[in-house]
């Protein structure tokens, strides 16, 4: 009753003082026929508080603000060695009813904002810093020149074990550690890269995307572009449609919307947003 007596300007704010406390914007405009300047007053007018495509009522922003710190002290607590927490991991911990995507938004504006950081993939307090054990930071030291020499298509876990005298299953726990401090990213089984050849993958497939007039992200031009053979090509592009920066529909793949999973433009301008593949 109180959305139906709303007047057309205070619709938004009628719809942020009910539960959940938060709206996607594009569906909020789409259903109403806005353009982005009609958005931005109605935004003004409600006093919202935008991350992205969503908008939150300025109660459980705050709200949700202090819950991630918290949250973020005491994963930072127990596990010193870790970058910080991923969207998923914040989630659970917080137990909050706030979708993965949502959530990953309202965090990404914090970076933003200066009251997050984010290290390879993970979201951390400022001025936290994994704490690493000898044993990892000399591995780490040693498998940088090996992965940067390529990139895009860096050796697997067994030439790395071969490469640095180690057993694969020890390594592979080491490996596991790095990835936690924001060192690595394991795209799949047994693949690893580091985090600055994902983030350059990703430009590249946002600037495939661009390039089409529908969007559509060719295997063939992705794999040529970047070097790749087919079947590395492949794998590269399926786990980036895992951590949510692209779909795939049949033949067809494109970009994720700003809601549709994880927020693509946000993890391939920046960091990976999960940077382990479980």
């Amino acid at each position: 009753a109180a959305l139906a007596a709303a007047a057309p300007g205070g619709e938004l704010a009628a719809l942020l003082a009910a539960p959940p406390g938060w709206v996607d914007l594009a569906v909020f405009a789409a259903g109403r026929g806005l353009g982005p300047a009609e958005v931005a007053a109605r935004l003004e007018r409600a006093g919202a508080v935008r991350c992205a495509g969503i908008a939150f009522a300025p109660g459980v922003a705050a709200g949700l603000d202090g819950a991630i710190r918290d949250a973020l002290a005491r994963a930072h607590q127990a596990d010193p060695e870790a970058a910080g927490q991923d969207a998923r991991g914040l989630l659970a911990m917080l137990a909050a009813p706030v979708p993965e995507p949502v959530l990953a938004a309202f965090a990404d504006a914090m970076v933003a904002a200066g009251s997050l950081g984010r290290r390879g993939g993970r979201f951390h307090l400022p001025g936290h810093r994994p704490r690493l054990a000898p044993d990892a930071r000399e591995i780490a030291a040693a498998l940088a020149p090996l992965l940067a020499a390529r990139p895009a298509d860096p050796p697997r876990l067994r030439a790395l074990a071969r490469a640095l005298g180690r057993e694969e299953a020890a390594l592979r726990g080491v490996l596991a550690r790095l990835c936690r401090a924001g060192l690595l990213v394991e795209l799949g089984p047994d693949h690893f890269l580091l985090p600055e050849a994902v983030s350059a993958l990703a430009g590249l497939i946002r600037a495939l995307a661009a390039e089409q007039a529908e969007g559509v992200i060719e295997t063939a031009r992705f794999r040529d572009r970047a070097g790749l053979g087919r079947k590395r090509a492949v794998e590269i592009l399926e786990a980036f449609d895992r951590i949510g920066l692209t779909r795939r529909h049949g033949q067809e793949r494109r970009l994720r919307d700003a809601t549709g999973g994880r927020p693509a433009a946000r993890w391939a301008a920046r960091s990976p947003v999960r940077p382990e593949h479980r």
